[in-house]
């Protein structure tokens, strides 16, 4: 996240997103991630009232197991 979107106290809650945009770019996996999630979310928000449902998102910090890629990989790194 750059320094201009990080909130002035470093608290963060589900307001603050990262931005998939940003000059400096973002990996393509974290930016991926972000879009997937936002498009969920933009989507259930766009329902007529009668239709909207309560969505739950989860994002671990780390998956633990077996990789299936030999290639490096960020969390590959932890195992």
């Amino acid at each position: 996240m750059a320094e201009a979107d990080k909130p002035a106290n470093l608290t963060y809650n589900e307001s603050h997103w990262s931005n998939p945009d940003r000059p400096e770019g973002l990996k393509p996996y974290f930016k991926s991630k972000t879009l997937a999630e936002k498009g969920a979310w933009d989507f259930v928000a766009a329902l007529p009232e009668d239709q909207k449902f309560e969505l739950v998102t989860i994002s671990p910090g780390l998956v633990m197991g077996p990789p299936i890629r030999k290639e490096n990989f960020g969390s590959g790194g932890w195992l």
